[in-house]
């Protein structure tokens, strides 16, 4: 054996990989595994114990290390206690080898049955911060994520639970836990968390190792906190490498997710006199607070959360929810401090703060009335539904059958009424907060989810139909697409009002009043929103430029005043889609 073997700091080449981990750098930190983490020739048994502070010195330093799996009582326990000797206790612990009364405490629990072995984190841990299990997919790999839906925080525990051993494979099994909830848990049990393991390692052929004085096939050295062993093999020369180890990984300190759960500090709102904690919050008189819409951006489109976005407020299951909030002005919500301090995290209650404005000037009452990017996704939804219902109408009678909004546009006005309009899945993308500020790629992104919201949903199948049942030359209207197809079917509503017919019953009349004029006019604003969705698509095309000019040319805007942001062109267009939608429905309604 070389010299450098009798240094306290010295490792195999094969396992230097161990000393030179870092498990706390990772938002992640392994606590459990099971597997090959250096390739087939190797095999790794980590798991993570807690132990009393004034102990886990002796526990790290002990020469050789301690105990390195989980052990339990089972399973198929046998013998006098299942057969009426004393009473079976289903336990878990790992081996303190005498340092301490008794055994450790896992982190996980893990068991073996056969040639598998399951991995779990402990049912207190998971208890003390109320975590939910979700099952989870990715490459082909089922993986269990546990998340503390309270807060919410998705992944707090991410584990693949089962491992297999068919020589020489091992299938990775593992267990890893948010640094945060580490932290935390140590510091309120008032317990170290120390790592024990078991590594080997296969070299062929060996490079750091002399054969012995004596021809010597294995050797074992003895260090604080670990057990090194060799074994050596002449023909061919190749040598295994084993560790028995331990390692601190956190003691108690500081509570990064008990503590200051429910701490609410002392804020100064704009426009409030004065710090606020929470309990001058929840005294009479205090008034009202103002932030920006911008403040909606945490919680639009993700799960578990709900965004009205007709008054700004916001709820989480039925856990926490912001309470009276109004929305003011393009993009201000009131929100009565009470209401939001009551029962709310002091999380949601501090994201508020961030976005906290001064009160605004001027007349208030005069803000209630301005548009708002919901009240612009309200009038366009509403402004379709209409439409549906008016395409339905013509097309129930043309067609002898009963057809509803549902059919030409996918919207129902009783969901809309009884559900809300904004739960619908795309009204509610439509619905999000629009900065003044946002980019061009933001506003063509906006426009592919205005697109399909509007344009998508007017079916063509029906208005196809429903034409060639007026009289409409079939082959005609073949290659048109849903826009022009309802183009022609105003173009029939209004000629025939004007000539005093109607639908269906002067159907023919009018359609031969219609085929010898001009090609029917456009739904122009729709058309553009359309290419727009195509510009955003498409973005490598040569003719971006020119069709993004001409859709700004159509709403009116000059491409200068977009320099500081493209939020009020996105307010023009969802004016002007619901204006055409309103007109549309006006010339399709017969009286």
């Amino acid at each position: 054996m070389s010299a450098s073997a009798v240094a306290g700091d010295w490792w195999p080449k094969v396992l230097q990989p161990i000393p030179l981990e870092n498990p706390l750098a990772t938002e992640h930190v392994l606590v459990a595994e099971n597997g090959q983490p250096w390739g087939t020739r190797s095999y790794r048994y980590l798991y993570t114990a807690l132990a009393p502070p004034e102990l886990s010195g002796a526990l790290l330093s002990n020469p050789g290390g301690i105990g390195y799996e989980v052990r339990a009582t089972g399973p198929h326990p046998a013998g006098p206690t299942s057969m009426g000797g004393a009473p079976y206790e289903p336990r878990f612990y790992i081996d303190a080898l005498g340092l301490v009364p008794g055994d450790l405490e896992p982190l996980c629990v893990a068991w073996t049955s056969a040639n598998r072995t399951y991995i779990a984190p402990d049912q207190g841990f998971l208890m003390t911060y109320g975590l939910i299990p979700r099952f989870v997919t990715i490459a082909d790999v089922k993986e269990v994520h546990w998340d503390d839906p309270s807060v919410p925080r998705n992944d707090v525990v991410i584990s693949i639970p089962v491992s297999e051993y068919q020589f020489p494979l091992l299938t990775r099994a593992h267990v890893s836990i948010d640094r945060d909830y580490l932290q935390d848990y140590a510091t309120i049990r008032k317990l170290h968390m120390i790592q024990v393991y078991f590594a080997e390692r296969w070299e062929d052929p060996p490079s750091d190792i002399e054969a012995g004085p004596a021809g010597e096939e294995s050797r074992e050295w003895s260090f604080p906190g670990r057990l090194v062993r060799l074994f050596a093999q002449r023909n061919p020369p190749s040598y295994l490498a084993s560790v028995w180890g331990t390692r601190p990984l956190i003691a108690p300190g500081s509570s990064p997710v008990t503590k200051g759960r429910w701490e609410y500090g002392e804020l100064i709102w704009p426009g409030i006199d004065g710090v606020v904690t929470h309990d001058r919050a929840m005294s009479p008189g205090l008034d009202y607070a103002y932030v920006t819409d911008s403040v909606l951006g945490r919680y639009e489109g993700r799960p578990g959360f709900s965004v009205n976005a007709e008054y700004g407020g916001v709820s989480y299951g039925g856990q926490w929810s912001t309470g009276n909030t109004a929305r003011l002005g393009r993009d201000l919500i009131r929100v009565e401090l009470k209401k939001l301090y009551e029962g709310n995290p002091p999380e949601v209650v501090q994201h508020f703060h961030r976005h906290a404005v001064p009160l605004p000037a001027g007349d208030l009452r005069a803000l209630h009335d301005q548009p708002n990017i919901a009240t612009r996704t309200r009038r366009i939804v509403y402004a379709l539904v209409t439409l549906g219902e008016e395409i339905a109408a013509l097309s129930t009678k043309a067609l002898g059958r009963v057809v509803t909004s549902m059919d030409t546009v996918r919207l129902s006005r009783g969901s809309l009424d009884y559900e809300g309009w904004w739960e619908n899945p795309i009204a509610e993308q439509a619905a999000r907060h629009a900065p003044m500020s946002m980019t061009k790629d933001m506003f063509l992104s906006r426009c592919a989810q205005l697109d399909q919201l509007v344009v998508e949903a007017i079916d063509e199948g029906i208005l196809r139909e429903t034409l060639v049942a007026f009289g409409v030359d079939a082959e005609q209207i073949k290659g048109w697409r849903s826009l022009k197809l309802l183009a022609h079917l105003m173009r029939l509503a209004v000629t025939g009002s004007s000539a005093g017919l109607r639908l269906p019953e002067d159907a023919h009349q009018m359609v031969d009043r219609v085929s010898g004029g001009p090609s029917p006019p456009g739904l122009s604003v729709l058309e553009q929103l359309h290419e727009l969705r195509i510009v955003g698509s498409h973005r490598s095309d040569g003719r971006h430029a020119q069709r993004l000019a001409a859709a700004l040319a159509m709403l009116g805007v000059d491409r200068e005043s977009t320099a500081s942001g493209w939020g009020l062109v996105l307010d023009r267009l969802y004016d002007e889609v619901a204006r055409e939608l309103e007109e549309t429905v006006s010339s399709l309604n017969q009286p």
